[in-house]
């Protein structure tokens, strides 16, 4: 355990996995056993780290300090500018993972993904969530201008063109502010040794160039690094309920 720990080059799930893998053998060893078949609590350890859950919600940590979120955690509903909000669950390597958001804006709204640090199954996050999308570090989303976007820290509420673009040829409509039944699906796929990608659906509409197949592919991140889905509103009143 001692050297697993030391092991750097491990990730939290590869760590967990020889954990796994040695409280086997050692129960094995333990109880003499000659045949290949686990134990029930053995086997329950292995769903326990090889499939690991997400849940579209938001985060009751990580969020601005007037951001309130309704008692399920799926709706948060900001009373002051500038208010942003995080998922509670990492998108890692190896998930495919979705949401749709139903919201409500008085003007401004940035949807999509924000990356974080994870230390010890435990997210490090050092952002401050009460001062608006401009000042967070690595959000990647679209804003609610139309072909206006945030591609991390060096590219925040700019306008996609042909002389400076990290994605080409996105085409998103300007969003409707002060209209409850708006939605937004986002779709991240993060498959193994691959970025991340993200697609967005608006009102059932898949974000893409006419005639053209689209991916917005986010980039490349550390081991011990993960996604996780971000809302980020500018004015009041202004809501966003996972549907």
């Amino acid at each position: 355990v001692k050297d697993v720990d030391k092991d750097a080059r491990c990730t939290r799930k590869e760590k967990s996995q020889l954990l796994v893998f040695g409280y086997t053998r050692e129960t094995f060893a333990a109880q003499d056993i000659k045949h290949h078949i686990l134990p029930k609590d053995v086997i329950q350890l292995f769903h326990t780290y090889y499939f690991e859950s997400w849940q579209a919600i938001w985060s009751s940590v990580h969020k601005g300090t007037q951001m309130k979120l309704s008692e399920d955690d799926l709706k948060c509903t900001s009373s002051s500018y500038y208010m942003s909000c995080r998922g509670r669950d990492p998108i890692t390597e190896g998930m495919c993972v979705e949401w749709t958001t139903q919201y409500y804006i008085g003007s401004g709204i940035t949807l999509g993904v924000i990356k974080g640090n994870i230390e010890d199954g435990k997210l490090k996050d050092e952002n401050n969530y009460s001062h608006g999308a401009d000042t967070l570090k690595h959000v990647y989303g679209v804003d609610n201008c139309s072909n206006t976007i945030y591609y991390g820290s060096d590219f925040k509420h700019r306008y996609i063109d042909e002389t400076v673009m990290p994605i080409k040829n996105f085409n998103k409509p300007g969003l409707i502010s002060r209209n409850a039944e708006e939605r937004m699906r986002i779709v991240v796929d993060f498959k193994k040794g691959e970025n991340a990608t993200m697609t967005y659906y608006y009102n059932g509409k898949a974000l893409t160039p006419k005639d053209q197949s689209y991916t917005w592919e986010l980039p490349q991140i550390g081991r011990e690094e993960a996604w996780y889905m971000f809302v980020d509103f500018e004015s009041v009143p202004s809501w966003a309920k996972i549907v």
